[in-house]
């Protein structure tokens, strides 16, 4: 019985000591173990947050592209038509494209790189896109006796993100 008395009052006493804290190497493990996460933990961050960034901007460009595409192919529906002579009120470019809309507005769409603009007669330009590279147009004719008449207006526009270099197109056929 005794013996079983001095074995508690032994383990009673190193109890609290022995829950007082951590010990110095203990302490230095684990700020070893911290520094080599930070180590191999700070550039997948910097990489992720890098990464961020570019995918944001190029969202933006992306978003700014398909903006561009619709409107320019808006503006391009409305197109009027010349019922005496068979054409449409249009003057043709590569790069550009003059017309008179159906409410009789005349509306030129260019390209400038890095801009896009479509200007309304006596109203000015409005910008379109300030990343463009390229904004072409090409013209199907599927009657070839009316020559200012084509049945299509493709039109393709360029635009480059100016933070990553990363370059997107988009086109589409107007009818």
């Amino acid at each position: 019985d005794m013996r079983r008395y001095r074995q508690s009052a032994s383990l009673a006493r190193r109890a609290p000591h022995a829950a007082a804290g951590f010990t110095l190497i203990e302490a230095g493990m684990v700020i070893v173990l911290i520094g080599i996460l930070a180590a191999v933990g700070a550039p997948m961050i910097a990489d992720g947050m890098r990464l961020s960034i570019q995918t944001s901007a190029d969202l933006t460009t992306v978003s700014q592209l398909r903006y561009a595409t619709e409107r320019v192919a808006r503006e391009i529906r409305e197109i009027s038509f010349n019922a005496g002579t068979g054409t449409y009120n249009m003057a043709t470019g590569a790069t550009n494209l003059t017309f008179t809309k159906t409410n009789g507005t005349v509306v030129t769409i260019a390209f400038g790189a890095p801009n896009i603009t479509v200007n309304y007669a006596g109203t000015g330009a409005a910008s379109l896109s300030n990343q463009a590279t390229n904004l072409q147009f090409t013209y199907v004719n599927v009657n070839p006796v009316a020559a200012n008449a084509p049945s299509f207006v493709n039109v393709l526009v360029t635009l480059q993100n100016p933070t990553t270099g990363a370059t997107y197109s988009q086109s589409t056929r107007v009818n």
